[in-house]
């Protein structure tokens, strides 16, 4: 009796699977940027420090797209404390762009690949800015990716980034961007999804500083019903030897 009901139970986790609707593994992180190269160091792509099972490359994260580089820089990543309150090392950069606009402002990209499909949660990373003397300016930041086409961003209302003046830069402020929509459920991920982080001065100054860090991906890999079927043969194979020995 408890044999026929559990073959009846994996019965139904088989049907339930075969229908797509098998209960989904919680949300961790998928990918994550914590820039860890040495101080002063530039390169021209990140790679991540947490790879979720699951995902394939090409992962790394791009260098910046950038529209004008007040320094003659040519978009690498350039690794710095830059007199920050907090010692660990992040991505740098300078900005001149004086509107957040998926048009023309400096941007950072990473892209994500997998063979089975994506539930996502949100995108989280921290911020920074500076002004390197004169009066504190606000940086504004905001994210698009290629599921949309980069159309329009991503977060509701931009984030706000006041940078002291002096030098100094603040500790980088946690930002979320929720992906738990339906339109980032069941990502198709084979051919990659890019996400950019967007980030421009008010100010327009050319000495504004720009930080990012630990940029976290989060969400599920959705294990194919094909899969789940096979594990639900092999269950089924196990009872069907058990009630042999019996």
């Amino acid at each position: 009796m408890n044999r026929n009901r559990f073959t009846r139970s994996i019965r139904i986790l088989l049907t339930l699977a075969a229908a797509g609707l098998f209960p989904t593994a919680q949300a961790d992180v998928l990918l994550q940027y914590n820039f860890e190269d040495p101080a002063g160091s530039t390169t021209t792509t990140a790679s991540p420090t947490t790879i979720a099972s699951g995902i394939t490359g090409p992962v790394s994260g791009s260098d910046f797209d950038v529209n004008e580089h007040p320094d003659g820089d040519d978009g690498n990543l350039r690794f710095s404390t830059f007199n920050s309150d907090t010692p660990e090392v992040s991505v740098f950069e300078f900005t001149t762009n004086t509107s957040l606009a998926v048009t023309d402002a400096t941007y950072w990209h990473f892209t994500i690949t997998a063979e089975d499909p994506l539930n996502l949660s949100d995108l989280r990373f921290a911020i920074g800015a500076v002004s390197e003397g004169g009066n504190p300016e606000t940086t504004l930041f905001n994210v698009t990716s290629s599921v949309n086409n980069h159309q329009s961003f991503l977060a509701p209302e931009n984030f706000e980034y006041t940078g002291r003046g002096g030098d100094t830069m603040s500790a980088p402020e946690n930002q979320v961007v929720d992906l738990s929509g339906a339109a980032f459920q069941n990502l198709d991920a084979t051919a990659g999804i890019d996400f950019r982080i967007y980030f421009a001065n008010e100010a327009g100054s050319g000495a504004s500083g720009v930080r990012l860090d630990t940029v976290s991906l989060n969400g599920a890999v959705i294990p194919e019903p094909s899969s789940l079927i096979l594990i639900g043969v092999a269950l089924l194979a196990a009872v069907g030897m058990r009630a042999r020995k019996r």
